[in-house]
């Protein structure tokens, strides 16, 4: 249980009344443990009735609020701020002003802790055969889209649908971050995210004639769990779509996929791992991948060794390491396996994501030189030189293990000559 405060900020007093009354079931929290029958009255809850788009201009619209005082409007930083207006492409003054309005945006901002994160509605989910965003019936979302993108507190944006929302349409999310390792918990695996909802959230309690049963620590979620979440990471081909057809096309868009005119170089199919002995003792020999036919620029290094790479969240690395040395038993396997990781590892491409990424097989011995300019093969560039990944990317969300492990020919490369890597090809 994480949650101590809760601010909710509605414009229309009859839309409490009314839900009160007629909809007790969606303000119900009575199966929760140590919590009240309607969520309306849990004492965490802060109920103000006030135009949440003036509300936070009010207290939030300049950088010398105070942060200190105790009156309750404006006194404290929000970890999460979730808005629920109506979807960007309907006309509707409020909304107009919560999508469009920069100033609102920084207000935002400004309410917010430094790893805090917004989730607002994106609208309905595309269609591959959708036009330019800003050309279309979603040319508001486009325009709030961007308006995020040049803030320069955005560190990070992921887009997710969500079909149980009770629509006709599969409704779209849009989550916000203030600090780009938010990623972090965004590409969390499945039973990661499993085991944090058991931790952060209270227990379930149920009442059957008057007799309440006793805490079970069971989800309270219908909805969402940690293979829901898996969905959500990777958002449907439409958002990469439209976002490619943006002018001029980000860089990324010419990255999706592989080159299907481009080759692919495996060992036994082009390539070949060749033993030398450089002083005369087993301890001198050392293993060089070769090429045995012709490789042209762009061709795919082996393709299949790479795609076969371990990934081993940081924690993980950390946590092996901890183990073994800790430990007051020999565990031999596991310092050799947390030796291996740390010997072929190297970081995700994607910034804030620190996730390892372990090769596997025979990619491991082409040899490292420390010229960039001696070498023939390097990874995938879906970055320009000298510019950090953009804050909203569907391309980067949806091949992100791609550029993490593929290989391309740098120039041609002739039969016997052997493939050489630069020491921060990872880098």
């Amino acid at each position: 249980d994480t949650v101590t405060h809760v601010t909710m900020i509605e414009i229309d007093q009859m839309m409490i009344d009314v839900s009160r009354q007629y909809l007790p079931l969606y303000s119900d929290c009575g199966h929760i443990a140590n919590s009240t029958k309607s969520c309306f009255d849990d004492p965490r809850v802060q109920l103000l009735i006030s135009d949440a788009h003036d509300w936070f201009l009010e207290h939030y619209g300049s950088n010398d609020h105070n942060s200190d005082n105790d009156d309750n409007t404006g006194s404290f930083l929000f970890d999460v701020v979730l808005i629920d207006v109506l979807d960007p492409e309907e006309s509707d003054s409020l909304s107009e002003k919560i999508y469009t309005d920069p100033s609102f945006l920084d207000a935002l901002y400004s309410s917010m802790s430094p790893s805090g994160v917004i989730s607002i509605r994106a609208g309905k989910a595309p269609s591959i055969r959708d036009p330019k965003a800003q050309e279309g019936v979603n040319s508001r979302r486009e325009r709030f889209f961007n308006m995020l993108e040049r803030n320069s507190q955005t560190a990070a944006m992921h887009l997710y649908e969500e079909p149980s929302c009770g629509n006709h349409e599969v409704e779209a999310f849009l989550l916000v971050c203030k600090r780009v390792d938010c990623r972090e918990g965004w590409y969390a695996s499945t039973d990661d995210i499993d085991r944090k909802i058991v931790q952060r959230l209270r227990g379930t309690r149920r009442v059957e004639g008057g007799v309440q049963d006793a805490v079970r620590q069971t989800a309270v979620l219908v909805h969402y769990d940690g293979s829901t979440h898996y969905m959500y990471q990777y958002p449907p081909k439409a958002w990469e779509t439209v976002y490619c057809r943006r002018e001029p096309t980000p860089y990324e868009c010419a990255f999706r996929g592989l080159d299907l005119a481009a080759n692919i170089h495996n060992l036994g199919t082009g390539l070949t791992l060749v033993e030398k002995n450089s002083g005369g003792s087993d301890s001198n020999v050392s293993t060089m991948v070769f090429a045995t036919r012709e490789i042209q620029k762009g061709d795919y290094i082996m393709a299949f060794d790479l795609a076969s790479s371990l990934f081993v969240s940081k924690q993980t690395q950390e946590n092996l390491k901890s183990y073994s040395s800790n430990s007051s038993r020999s565990f031999t396997v596991i310092n050799e396996l947390s030796q291996f990781i740390y010997d072929r590892a190297h970081l995700s491409l994607t910034e804030g994501h620190q996730l390892n990424v372990v090769e596997m097989g025979g990619s491991a011995f082409i040899r490292i030189v420390h010229d960039a300019i001696g070498a023939n093969v390097d990874r995938l560039r879906p970055i320009p030189k000298d510019m950090k990944q953009p804050p909203f990317s569907p391309v980067f969300d949806r091949h992100r293990y791609s550029f993490d492990v593929f290989l391309v020919a740098t120039r041609d490369i002739k039969t016997g000559e052997e493939i050489l890597k630069y020491e921060q090809v990872w880098e």
